[in-house]
């Protein structure tokens, strides 16, 4: 939405349900890979009519956010290990604490 409003595409009824719709195919399909939201991008912004430019800027700022959310993503993994083993009672705590 941001970028429809600095590049001015005309938004319409139509344009919205189109939008809302190829974001949840797109998200369902996109591979787990590197470079999957690329992708993603490049099918949405091309089937939206939203210009070249504001692609390049999508695709920069989701590989810089991607190092953090890969980041978070891996310690709450971890976590959530921790927490399923402690109650299956398969954690010595003992250890898991010194």
């Amino acid at each position: 939405m941001y970028f429809i409003s600095v590049y001015h595409v005309q938004c319409t009824p139509v344009w919205l349900f189109l939008a809302v719709f190829l974001c949840i195919v797109v998200s369902v399909s996109t591979p787990p890979i590197p470079g999957g939201g690329t992708a993603a991008y490049t099918v949405l912004f091309l089937q939206l009519g939203i210009p070249d430019e504001a692609l390049a800027v999508a695709i920069t700022l989701d590989i810089i956010t991607d190092f953090l959310i890969t980041a978070l993503d891996t310690f709450t993994l971890q976590m959530a290990l921790i927490n399923i083993s402690s109650k299956m009672k398969r954690i010595d705590t003992n250890t898991l604490c010194n």
